[in-house]
């Protein structure tokens, strides 16, 4: 199911469409998704942003999230 929608997405992003992925964090969502699916942005579930002053692990998450924009794909 999820390789008929990375290849929807594809097809997509072939037309010139941009994908955002939104409420990441939430449910059944996996970082192991992240380098399956083609999208172009990536949207943090407010739950986890939120509460980041409040909460050592929200920040830590939150933070190792936005430091994996920066690394470069091998």
């Amino acid at each position: 199911m999820l390789d008929n929608a990375v290849e929807m997405m594809k097809s997509l992003k072939s037309l010139g469409v941009r994908l955002a992925l939104d409420d990441f964090g939430t449910g059944y969502s996996s970082l192991g998704y992240l380098n399956r699916l083609p999208i172009d942005t990536l949207k943090i579930d407010q739950s986890s942003v939120r509460n980041l002053a409040d909460s050592e692990e929200n920040h830590t998450i939150v933070k190792t999230i936005v430091a994996l924009e920066s690394i470069t794909p091998v």
